[in-house]
């Protein structure tokens, strides 16, 4: 799927805005000079220029934004839920 599909999970991304720049469904960032993973720094490349890296950045911090407000994580909650999944795959 390419990451400019409207069904492709980033398609609405202010990095996807960039000229020459595309953010794909596993959140990769893609440009002319090598893949990369903006997180984990993943497949970093240093010869991006800095304007455009900060171009990037800056359209990610956008995009987090636009999404809305923050939504309240129940770290117990999904701990009990992951153990129970757990639980349901070991005795299956």
């Amino acid at each position: 799927m390419s990451p400019n599909d409207e069904n492709h999970s980033n398609a609405g991304s202010q990095v996807n805005r960039i000229p020459g720049v595309t953010l794909d469904d596993a959140d990769f960032i893609h440009t002319a000079y090598g893949s990369h993973h903006p997180v984990t720094g993943e497949g970093h490349t240093f010869d991006m220029s800095k304007d455009l890296d900060l171009e990037i950045l800056k359209a990610l911090i956008q995009d987090g934004i636009d999404s809305g407000p923050a939504t309240v994580f129940d770290l117990e909650k999904f701990l009990e839920e992951m153990r129970s999944k757990s639980k349901d795959i070991t005795s299956a």
